[in-house]
Formats: C-alpha cells, sequence, structure tokens
C-alpha cells in the first residue's frame, strides 16, 4: 500500500506488502533529491514489529485452517462439506486472530508512515482518540485477512491436487514453491484494495470512516490506485515469502506424515 510522506525535498512513498499474514515495507525516493531522509535506517523503521506480528501473523492463518478443517473432518455433520466451505470458515478464524494482533499492526504502520518518531505519533494518537485508536481499520485489516486467507489456502489445497508431480531432481520442492507463489498473487490481487483503505484510514491524522477513507483515496488516486497501488511489490515479496512457506510447511507434513 502508498502512503505518500514527505521529509525534506523528498516524498517518501510506503509499501506496505503482506501476504495474508506477514508484512514488509519498502520506501523508495520520488522527486529530485537522490538522498534518503534519515539514511539508510529509514529503510527499517517498524522492523522490530513487523518481526513480531509476521511471525504470529502466519502462526495464526496457518493454526486456523489446519484446526478447523481438522475439526469439521472429525465431525460426522461437517466431514462431507465441500473444501470450498471448509476453508472459508478457516478463514473466519484467521480473521478473528488479526484483530488481536491490531495494536502491533498499528505500531508497524505507524513507524512505517512516520519514521522514527512513529511510537510517539501513536501514543499522542491514543492519548487524544483513546485506545480504540489502536484498533482503526481492525474491520478492514479482518476483511482483508478472509479475502487474502481463503484464495490463498483454496488455490493452494486446489494446485496440490492438480499439479502434477515434478520428476527431476528437487522437483518436489519446486513444485511447493510455484504452488506457494501462485497462491501469493491470486491472494495479493484479491485482497489489495481492502489493504489499501486499511493502511489509509489507519495512518490519517484525523479519525475517518470508512467511506470517507474509500472517498480520499478515490479522490488521489482513483480506481487504478485502489486495486493495483502496491500491488507489484506486494506479489514480490509476497510471492517469496509464499514459496518460502509452502516449503518448509510441506517438508514438516511429510516429516510428521512419516512418524505416524
Amino acid at each position: 500500500m502508498t502512503r505518500l510522506h514527505s521529509a525534506g525535498s523528498a516524498a517518501l512513498t510506503t509499501f506496505d506488502a503482506s501476504c495474508e499474514s506477514g508484512e514488509w515495507i519498502i520506501v523508495f525516493i520520488r522527486g529530485s533529491s537522490s538522498v534518503l531522509a534519515g539514511g539508510v535506517r529509514r529503510f527499517y523503521c517498524g522492523l522490530l514489529p513487523a518481526l513480531m506480528q509476521s511471525p504470529l501473523s502466519r502462526f495464526g492463518d496457518t493454526a486456523a485452517n489446519v484446526g478447523v478443517l481438522a475439526a469439521l473432518d472429525a465431525n460426522p455433520r461437517t466431514q462431507d462439506l465441500p473444501i470450498g466451505i471448509k476453508t472459508a470458515l478457516a478463514s473466519c478464524g484467521a480473521a478473528g486472530w488479526r484483530f488481536f494482533l491490531m495494536p502491533i499492526d498499528a505500531w508497524k504502520t505507524t513507524k512505517q508512515v512516520e519514521g522514527g518518531g512513529g511510537l510517539k505519533v501513536l501514543i499522542n494518537k491514543v492519548r487524544t482518540h483513546g485506545v480504540s485508536k489502536l484498533y482503526h481499520g481492525s474491520l478492514a485489516a479482518m476483511g482483508a485477512t478472509w479475502v487474502g486467507h481463503y484464495p490463498w489456502f483454496f488455490t493452494h489445497n486446489y494446485l496440490s491436487e492438480t499439479v502434477p508431480q515434478f520428476e527431476f531432481a528437487y522437483g518436489k520442492h519446486v513444485r511447493y514453491a510455484l504452488i506457494g507463489f501462485a497462491s501469493s498473487v491470486v491472494s495479493d490481487t484479491c485482497s489489495n484494495s481492502i489493504r489499501v483503505v486499511k493502511t489509509t484510514k489507519q495512518t490519517s491524522v484525523v479519525p475517518l470512516t470508512y467511506l470517507q477513507t474509500l472517498r480520499e483515496v478515490l479522490s488521489k488516486d482513483g480506481f487504478t490506485g485502489l486495486f493495483f497501488r502496491g500491488l507489484g511489490t506486494r506479489i514480490l515479496t509476497n510471492g517469496l515469502q509464499g514459496m518460502v512457506f509452502s516449503v518448509g510447511w510441506k517438508a514438516i507434513q511429510d516429516q510428521l506424515n512419516k512418524k505416524n
């Protein structure tokens, strides 16, 4: 997602790229200045909360998928439900988990947009508007999580069943990596517009309703900005994460299956 932020003669644009679970940041310079305000450290603003949020998000997403599917499969009344419905219910669990991570998300996003003074800015917002400020954008975050979680795991499950095995050295891992990348592309494309609204609302100086936030995004960037702002960067970063996660996840599953 993109958020315009001025610093000196350089205008910084922040991309908050997330896979349905983990998020990252890339800051690049627009304008005439070639020196990034704040130095190289500016690239790493929000690193600590991002490192906290990513594994917690991934844990919640995976636990929701595995746990809900296992519970549904164990119940005779629900074990024959289509995989699409089972995955949709699992995505609801992942979305609920994301609500509890919103304070970390607010800390991370504000640091990414405001730089080193981001935490102080967030504290001042909480003092002015109350603790609820930490949860601004939570509905959009939960919606984006569901919209991102469902297509990711549905695509992953579908491709895992339909894509043939690769018969060459390390073909199994290459197959898992490609499935993970494809799942991330589908997920990010589906959820990008919601995440744009969420970040804009979350980092606004004054409280905005979702309708006001949507109008602000459309007035500045139109529908192109709403649906495609930061999508290329998101696909690149989350695609790589999806590849690593898919290979690692399947490797762990294979080991557990061997023990059983």
